[in-house]
């Protein structure tokens, strides 16, 4: 079996809910040098890479756990899709 949603939920809120192949087409791990002021930053991976909401050519498709953690780690309290 195989989920096609899923949904990210933390102290009780959603925080994110998707498709799973949505949810990387959404997303991208940019360099911290290719941040642009219009993406939408989720939180910051480690020193040098964003996870970031965005549908542009930027960066790299995220793994799951990567969008999972980002949010989870993310200052964002409800970001319900």
């Amino acid at each position: 079996l195989m989920a096609t949603h899923f949904a990210i939920i933390r102290s009780g809120r959603v925080l994110y809910s998707d498709e799973l192949d949505a949810a990387k087409e959404n997303h991208r791990v940019v360099r911290v040098e290719e941040m642009e002021e219009e993406l939408e930053q989720i939180t910051v991976m480690n020193n040098d890479t964003v996870l970031v909401k965005t549908n542009k050519e930027i960066g790299r498709y995220p793994t799951f756990r990567e969008i999972a953690l980002g949010y989870l780690r993310s200052r964002k309290s409800v970001l319900i899709q």
